[in-house]
């Protein structure tokens, strides 16, 4: 018998960076403890727009997405 877990991810709608991969964080098996997360390090919503990584939703810029996790 096999234990299946499921994992939760996000993508950046506008510039699709992860923030699994991108954001050097791993995948979360609680979506409310994801959702959380990332919206303490700017992850946001926008209505037309979808997901968007802090650096497209103007909470990091470039630069210190590049200094943190290049």
């Amino acid at each position: 018998m096999y234990k299946v877990t499921r994992f939760y991810d996000i993508q950046c709608c506008e510039c699709g960076r992860w923030y699994s991969t991108d954001f050097l964080h791993g995948m979360e098996t609680n979506k409310e403890v994801l959702e959380k997360r990332a919206s303490l390090e700017g992850w946001g919503y926008k209505q037309r727009k979808g997901n968007l990584c802090p650096v497209c939703n103007r909470k990091m810029t470039l630069a210190e997405f590049m200094k943190n996790y290049c």
